[in-house]
């Protein structure tokens, strides 16, 4: 195809460039805004009520506006929306009347579809095996995205844990849909809310199930994760609790909140460090020597000093904050009050506060040499 022919090559009208067409613009609009803001807003939404509605007509152009403005977030089957719609209506013969009561019919019906998944072993590893349980499994997921409802997050953290205990030990490619419904399944959990999914924040303190939500852990970028994400943390520092938390666990908290970035982490951070320092800085000890576990351990402890330290420098150098690149108290690896004096880095354990200074005479001394 010639230059010409490609720069003015007639484009095709937007989708429901019929009734729909202004619609659709404006819902395109809203749910990119709930997305960015992480929230449910639009149950609450005239104009998404609106196009909600059309799911109750049984009329394929109303289907196909449907599945077309979610497609522009992500992408739907157009088979699924053809079967959501028969089930809206075998449910319920007309819409609801109000955005709300849409929204959350159609919830609902995510619901019953996520709870209709078997959840024993073999029965949920025969089902997701199979293409078509495989692919309504996907579409609900890719739904539950894009609507963000929070009061699915309980339900899909079950599914999770049930999807990854019917598929251990089958890895191979005799599972081909696992892996894509559990990359499904902690997207969805990464774009929800952080105070409206308590449910998953119980999971990470479940020592049985913990780590199977550290893939979902590792996605989350919300500012208001900051606080639970702490909670975790001193929680598992305090030796007298049960944490469910392992060092592993742990320097996957380190490492998300050096991706938020967050000054409020910074406090916590230093005193892991501290906390772990005598691993760091040696102190041989024959007896640890002699135990493989021990040794093990230490060196766990040892690492999570290290990643701990730098996550909190990392976030002080790229915080932008002029007032925290001064005086960085906490930094001190010495409880030393007498002086303000405190390394911008690491330091040696026998270093004092008065070896960080230059004397002022030698560098006059300095100065007069020739």
């Amino acid at each position: 195809m010639s230059l010409f022919s490609r720069l003015f090559k007639p484009k095709k009208m937007s989708v429901g460039a019929g009734p729909h067409r202004e619609l659709v613009d404006a819902v395109g609009l809203l749910l990119l805004a709930a997305r960015e803001k992480r929230d449910d807003s639009l149950r609450r939404s005239p104009r998404f009520g609106e196009l909600l509605g059309l799911l109750w007509q049984d009329d394929d152009q109303a289907l196909t506006t449907v599945h077309d403005t979610f497609s522009s977030m992500e992408k739907l089957d157009k088979e699924y929306i053809k079967d959501l719609a028969v089930r809206l209506r075998t449910a319920q013969r007309s819409p609801p009347p109000s955005p709300e009561g849409r929204y959350e019919a159609v919830v609902e019906e995510l619901r019953a579809q996520i709870k209709a998944m078997p959840l024993q072993p073999l029965p949920f590893f025969q089902l997701i095996v199979t293409a078509p349980g495989a692919t309504r499994l996907l579409n609900v997921l890719t739904l539950a995205r894009i609507l963000l409802p929070p009061e699915l997050h309980q339900p899909i953290c079950e599914l999770l844990v049930a999807n990854n205990r019917a598929c251990r030990g089958r890895m191979d490619d005799s599972v081909p849909y696992q892996p894509l419904i559990r990359d499904n399944i902690h997207r969805f959990l990464a774009l929800i809310d952080a105070d409206a999914m308590p449910h998953f924040w119980e999971m990470m303190r479940n020592a049985a199930v913990s780590e199977e939500f550290w893939p979902g852990l590792r996605r989350i970028q919300d500012m208001k994760a900051i606080p639970y994400l702490l909670e975790l943390l001193r929680e598992a520092q305090d030796e007298s609790g049960l944490s469910a938390l392992s060092i592993a666990g742990q320097m996957e908290l380190v490492q998300v909140l050096r991706e938020i970035g967050d000054l409020r982490a910074v406090p916590v951070l230093l005193a892991i460090e501290r906390q772990q320092l005598p691993f760091s800085v040696g102190n041989p000890n024959p007896s640890i020597a002699r135990d493989p576990d021990h040794s093990k351990k230490w060196r766990e402890r040892s690492k999570l000093a290290q990643v701990a330290g730098q996550a909190a420098r990392h976030i002080i150098r790229n915080s932008g904050d002029a007032r925290v690149q001064l005086l960085r108290p906490a930094d001190a690896l010495q409880e030393d009050s007498t002086t303000l004096l405190r390394p911008t880095a690491p330091v040696s354990g026998t270093t004092t506060p008065d070896q960080l200074l230059r004397p002022a005479e030698e560098t006059e001394r300095t100065k007069r040499a020739p």
